[in-house]
């Protein structure tokens, strides 16, 4: 089985055991947290993939680490096999950040 940034394993629902977890909010304001950056404009490129990538660790940032910071989709965008504006999938732009880093 083929891992992305994780060591998910499959498990069947009916072997899933409930266990204890801490408590957690149940609403929470990711915007006004600042988990959640405003929409960006991609243009005339199909670049879904890298948006949603970028916004993604650009989410993780925020709530885990605390930390307020932007990346570029455009380096994605730039740098993908052929022409990265006719479409790219998440997990490839995952392999590539988690390779090569982004800016």
């Amino acid at each position: 089985m083929q891992t992305y940034l994780s060591t998910f394993s499959y498990q069947p629902y009916d072997q899933i055991v409930e266990s204890n977890t801490p408590s957690v909010k149940l609403n929470v304001d990711w915007v006004a947290s600042g988990a959640v950056r405003p929409v960006r404009n991609q243009g005339q490129c199909i670049a879904d993939y890298a948006f949603s990538a970028i916004g993604g660790i650009e989410g993780i940032a925020a709530i885990f680490y605390k930390l307020n910071l932007e990346f570029s989709p455009q380096e994605i965008i730039d740098c993908w096999n052929g022409d990265g504006c006719k479409g790219g999938s998440m997990e490839g732009a995952y392999s590539f950040i988690k390779s090569r880093g982004t800016a």
